[in-house]
């Protein structure tokens, strides 16, 4: 915690769960939330103003709380085959109507499970969105419990580039299943990511031939700054968080 110059005397007794496995995804997501709400209430299709970008104190004290990731689970949190990508996906809550979508994309030798607990805080303040977390298309090859984007086991800048391209084409499959499923177009979806999910968010913003809400990326960079010139299609709003 104390990277993200989050740990004061008291704040650093009250520690995420035991059960996150990426504690530096946790911490950050508490960081940006209240900037995505920003974003989020000042877009044109947005419905207005949503909640207060600084939650209680008491109110954050429960998100972290060791039982937080059990609620998660019970509140509309599942798993589905229904797309290209196996996701844990969680809806809105009492049924309320869909319209937007974050799209969470996990780091390295992760899965959607862990990435999906930062919805947490985030649907407190987001009642009619929809998060979906899917796996990455390969078994991580560091990791065989974990899945990857692409394979880092060999630093050719090349080799890199070429497999981070092969998930681009899944994910974008992935978004359009997405848009025809919960009836969405790009500037209802926010691209976001952690570590190498971060890499594949900020490529898929910028690339798509129309903008996305915006791109909200952890502890990432950009694969290839030439490639990536030469393919930018769209200016999606994007905001990097280390």
């Amino acid at each position: 915690t104390r990277a993200f110059g989050l740990a004061g005397p008291r704040q650093h007794r009250r520690r995420p769960p035991t059960t996150c496995l990426w504690q530096p995804a946790w911490w950050a997501g508490a960081l940006a939330e209240g900037l995505l709400q920003a974003a989020w209430a000042s877009h044109p299709s947005s419905p207005g103003v949503v909640a207060s970008a600084c939650a209680p104190k008491r109110s954050r004290r429960v998100a972290h709380r060791r039982g937080a990731w059990r609620r998660h689970h019970r509140r509309g949190c599942h798993c589905a085959r229904t797309f290209c990508l196996n996701s844990t996906i969680i809806k809105p809550e009492n049924n309320k109507p869909i319209k937007n979508a974050i799209v969470l994309l996990h780091g390295y030798g992760g899965d959607g499970k862990d990435i999906s607990i930062l919805s947490v805080s985030w649907k407190r303040h987001l009642p009619n969105t929809i998060f979906l977390c899917p796996d990455g298309h390969e078994q991580c090859s560091i990791n065989p419990t974990g899945y990857q984007w692409f394979d880092l086991t060999n630093d050719d800048p090349k080799y890199i580039l070429a497999e981070s391209k092969k998930a681009e084409i899944k994910l974008k499959q992935y978004i359009e299943e997405i848009k025809k499923e919960y009836n969405l177009s790009n500037n209802q979806i926010c691209i976001s990511g952690f570590s190498q999910g971060c890499m594949m968010s900020i490529n898929l913003g910028l690339t798509s031939s129309s903008e996305f809400m915006c791109v909200l990326g952890f502890s990432g960079k950009i694969i290839n700054q030439e490639d990536l010139r030469l393919r930018k299609k769209s200016s999606t709003d994007t905001l990097l968080v280390h």
